[in-house]
């Protein structure tokens, strides 16, 4: 019986120290996430050419740092999140920026228009460790489609770990009048 109980707590241990994550700055092997495009399948893709119709501009703005104090400050992911909640019609996103707190530019993330299907998302995930855009990061979403089409849900959930304790959190997009 002794032997069983011993066995069991044993067990016990090692699962809760499976469980326990370790904080890094940084990826600690290859298979660490990297910023980047998150499960495009066949729903997210380039095409030839620019797509008829104006294009509308929309900011979101990403708060990957947290400052907690004058001494201490929480790192958080970001993902942008695209929805295309038009049942019938695509969107085409023309680009996709990412700035620093300072306004530069960091990263252009399409090389050529994407034409992103009915009903679809996309998502753009900067891990907690990437810490480039700051506290004032955001991205400039350029998008287009038909004149009656829907406008997609643009926005970013920011969320990040430390120890048992978590921060999340979503923005919104804000259109920008050109």
């Amino acid at each position: 019986m002794r032997h069983l109980v011993l066995t069991s707590l044993g067990v016990l241990v090692c699962l809760a120290l499976l469980g326990c994550e370790v904080e890094t700055d940084a990826p600690s092997s290859p298979l660490a996430a990297e910023p980047g495009f998150d499960g495009l399948g066949s729903i997210f893709k380039p095409v030839s050419g620019m797509p008829s119709g104006s294009s509308r501009l929309v900011y979101v703005p990403v708060y990957s740092t947290l400052f907690l104090s004058k001494t201490s400050r929480w790192e958080l992911a970001a993902s942008l999140s695209i929805r295309n909640i038009d049942p019938d019609q695509s969107v085409t996103v023309l680009e996709i920026g990412y700035f620093d707190t300072a306004g530069e530019l960091l990263e252009q993330y399409l090389e050529t228009p994407h034409e992103l299907d009915p009903m679809a998302t996309v998502t753009l995930t900067l891990p907690q460790w990437d810490k480039r855009g700051g506290a004032g990061a955001n991205f400039l979403v350029r998008w287009s489609g038909d004149n009656d089409v829907n406008e997609p849900i643009i926005e970013v959930v920011m969320a990040g770990t430390r120890g048992t304790q978590s921060f999340s959190f979503i923005r919104s997009g804000k259109e920008i009048v050109e």
